[in-house]
Order: C-alpha cells, then sequence, then structure tokens
C-alpha cells in the first residue's frame, strides 16, 4: 500500500503499516493492562496483538489518517473489540484453564527492559513494571481503561472523554482517582514487603 497524503497535502501521512510498527508496543501494553490474570493464562497477549493487526490491516480501506492520538483511539478500541470476542468466545466454549497450556508471554516491562543498556537496570526495571502490572489486575475494570488510555496510550482527556462518552471534568476525575488508588494499592503492597 503506497503513503497517502493528507487533505491540505502538506505533509505526509505515515502508511499504515508503519503507524502499527510504530505502535506494537502500545498495543500489547493495552491488551495486557485490560485482560487481567484469569484471561492471561488462556491467551497469549502476542496472538492477540497480531490478530489486532490483522483485523486493522483488513479494515485499511476504511482507514483515513487523523493523527497520533485518533489513530491510537481506533488501535484501543480494535484491542477493546478483540478482547471481547474472545472473552466471549471462551464463555460460550467454558474452557477449563487446566487444560490449557498457556504460551509464556512478553510482559510490558521487557518491552521497556529490553532497550536498557544494563541488565541489572532492565531486570530492576521489568519488576517494578510486573508490579504495577500485578496490581493494574486488581483495579475495577472503568479504571483499569482509563489508566490504559491515558497513561499506556497516552490520550489526552478530551480524546479520552469522547472515547468513553465521558465529560471533560468527569475523565480527569476518574483519572485522578485511578491514580490514586494505584498508589494506595502500591504503598500498602510494597512499602510493607520494605519496611
Amino acid at each position: 500500500m503506497g503513503e497517502a497524503v493528507d487533505p491540505a497535502g502538506s505533509e505526509r501521512t505515515p502508511d499504515i503499516e508503519e503507524l502499527l510498527v510504530a505502535h506494537l508496543p502500545h498495543i500489547r501494553a493495552c491488551l495486557r493492562a485490560r485482560m487481567g490474570p484469569a484471561f492471561r493464562a488462556r491467551e497469549s497477549t502476542s496472538d492477540l496483538v497480531q490478530s489486532v493487526c490483522r483485523e486493522v490491516l483488513e479494515a485499511r480501506d476504511r482507514f483515513e489518517y487523523r493523527g497520533p492520538a485518533a489513530f491510537c483511539a481506533w488501535l484501543s478500541q480494535a484491542a477493546a473489540m478483540k478482547l471481547g470476542s474472545k472473552r466471549r468466545f471462551h464463555a460460550q466454549a467454558r474452557r477449563d484453564v487446566r487444560r490449557e497450556r498457556g504460551e509464556e508471554d512478553l510482559r510490558v516491562s521487557q518491552i521497556v527492559a529490553g532497550s536498557l543498556s544494563s541488565p541489572v537496570d532492565a531486570a530492576v526495571i521489568a519488576e517494578e513494571r510486573d508490579r504495577i502490572e500485578a496490581l493494574l489486575d486488581e483495579l475495577p475494570d472503568e479504571q483499569r481503561e482509563i489508566l490504559t488510555l491515558a497513561k499506556i496510550l497516552g490520550l489526552s482527556h478530551v480524546e479520552i472523554a469522547e472515547q468513553l462518552g465521558i465529560t471533560l471534568e468527569m475523565s480527569r476525575q476518574r483519572l485522578k482517582r485511578a491514580v490514586a488508588r494505584l498508589g494506595t494499592l502500591y504503598d500498602l503492597r510494597y512499602h510493607r514487603e520494605q519496611g
């Protein structure tokens, strides 16, 4: 597929394949944050990322680049739809996780840690990311979703409000509460270990 040009003709719009490659870590992080531990035991994040990318590429004829934030929102929606579809599949099949062999998957932390120069630094970052991922699993869906949109996908409050169908002020309040709850959980769980 060739590159697209924006309607004004002023700048080159990235090709959809280029955009997907650049956003792979975000897709993976977005999926992992939304999956929860039970679902992670049944599904490989790598398989889900591939499936989301395939579906995005299949929808390329409907693709119109409207900027990085809109593209992130589109990817977020595609990831959410894929997770919903997989959850329905597992609910209908009533699969027993003990009969399924789960693939050991890369964690969000390993994406970041893999680019660090020191193995010690990478291990420390990976451990911290794993802790935060475990805490995300304990949050209600609404709080996990807003943290995913704001902190992993980097959407603004305007974009979050539009995507979730809420007011700008509600987006700010939800994020504030989610960050506070995550901080409280972190303090309770990990500061006790050190203290």
